[in-house]
């Protein structure tokens, strides 16, 4: 009896991240040139109340620190989010 073929390796399907861009060119009071990217998450942020979960942009900047940008409280500042493709490990 012939051995039956191997099957294929299976394809994983390609793993996404959610990139957030922060555009804060047009508020007055910031001094941001550049259009700026980070990872979108969601973070416990104080409302003036309480602690409540919120979905954030964190940008790293140039100083060693990250600047979290709220997506329900941004006034003159543009978020948006897009989904990136990260290349999966073999």
């Amino acid at each position: 009896m012939p051995s039956p073929d191997p099957m294929p390796p299976a394809e994983m399907p390609p793993t996404t991240k959610r990139v957030g861009i922060v555009d804060a060119r047009n508020c007055d009071k910031l001094n941001y040139r550049d259009v700026m990217y980070g990872e979108v998450s969601v973070r416990w942020v104080w409302d003036g109340q309480k602690l409540a979960p919120q979905k954030v942009c964190v940008v790293p900047e140039s100083n060693d620190v990250s600047s979290v940008w709220s997506f329900s409280q941004h006034n003159d500042v543009t978020l948006s989010e897009r989904q990136e493709e990260v290349a999966n490990p073999q």
